[in-house]
């Protein structure tokens, strides 16, 4: 997600010039998606790093037993 929202407005500035557009509007929109994008993969990338260290903590018990929970880098 986060490579695909730097390459998105990128892609749109490739189409906008090959139909000689120029709206400014547009341009404000493809960037707050592409931001939106980056954002989404950041947060939850994130939250995976957090979900990953507290199972290694819970791994260094002897008592360790796998619970199948949701996983949150699913997103």
């Amino acid at each position: 997600m986060i490579s695909f929202g730097f390459g998105l407005d990128k892609i749109m500035a490739a189409i906008d010039r090959a139909t000689a557009g120029n709206d400014v509007q547009v341009e404000r929109g493809v960037q707050l998606v592409a931001a939106a994008f980056m954002f989404t993969g950041v947060l939850s990338m994130a939250g995976a790093t957090v979900q990953y260290l507290r199972e290694l903590r819970r791994l260094q018990h002897n008592d360790y037993v796998y619970r199948n929970k949701p996983q949150v880098g699913v997103a």
